[in-house]
């Protein structure tokens, strides 16, 4: 590595960490709510006759 090669802005690292932080936010939501979709549904009813 270079020693004249400066790395990111601490704004652009910032920016890039919250917008990773809502992306899996929404990821465990969206799993979560699919998740508890499936209880509130309930399984399916067998009938034997």
């Amino acid at each position: 590595m270079s020693a004249g090669r400066r790395g990111i802005s601490p704004v652009i690292a910032t920016v890039i960490i919250v917008a990773v932080a809502i992306a899996i936010s929404i990821a465990v939501a969206g799993w979560l709510f699919g998740l508890w979709g499936s209880f509130a549904t309930g399984s399916p009813q067998i009938q034997v006759s």
